[in-house]
């Protein structure tokens, strides 16, 4: 069973989702990874194919925000932990990922932690310490290149690389703490997720 990823080829991406980069404009992006080239924003001038997306969950209480990304042709997220979830379902909204990859390592020299660690809690449930970083040194064990919703397990090391002449735009929905990618994987192959 792969630690990484899981697809998730039932969800619908439908033409208006496809374009929704272009319902936005350049003031409304917030820098995403370590460069520039890297971008995030949360849409909500036109939320109403990201609300379809929603609807085709069976429990959409296991989902949180959903954030439109944007890797630039030649743009690099650098290999790190997320601080803010455990896990997320990575829909393509791009054409042409022939060169555009997320990428896992595993963790090699040193770690630079984020400026502080969150922790979750839950009502009857043990604190969740997620403390994310960045792996500036980390080894590539895999690349992953998809055209299908995916689900990326963001607690392992992970990063982007879009060796493509093109942007690359990716809806991520966030899975809500404190539930995990491993809980998410379990929902859809007992068919309670989607």
């Amino acid at each position: 069973m792969n630690e990484f990823y899981f697809e998730i080829p039932e969800i619908k991406i439908s033409k208006a989702l496809k374009n929704l980069h272009n319902t936005t404009n350049d003031h409304s992006w917030n820098n995403y990874g370590s460069r520039l080239f890297d971008r995030s924003f949360i849409p909500g001038a036109n939320p109403t194919p990201v609300h379809k997306v929603y609807m085709q969950f069976k429990n959409i209480d296991l989902l949180g925000r959903a954030s439109l990304l944007l890797v630039k042709p030649g743009g690099v997220v650098e290999p790190h932990i997320d601080a803010f979830r455990q896990g997320a379902i990575n829909i393509p909204l791009s054409e042409n990922w022939k060169k555009s990859y997320t990428v896992f390592y595993k963790a090699q020299g040193w770690r630079r932690l984020y400026k502080k660690p969150n922790i979750y809690f839950e009502k009857g449930k043990p604190p969740v310490l997620n403390p994310g970083g960045a792996y500036p040194l980390a080894k590539e064990v895999t690349r992953l290149q998809y055209n299908k919703a995916v689900c990326i397990n963001t607690a392992k090391i992970h990063g982007v690389i879009n060796e493509s002449d093109e942007d690359r735009y990716v809806l991520s929905i966030s899975i809500r703490v404190p539930h995990t990618f491993e809980e998410l994987r379990q929902a859809y192959q007992s068919g309670k997720l989607i």
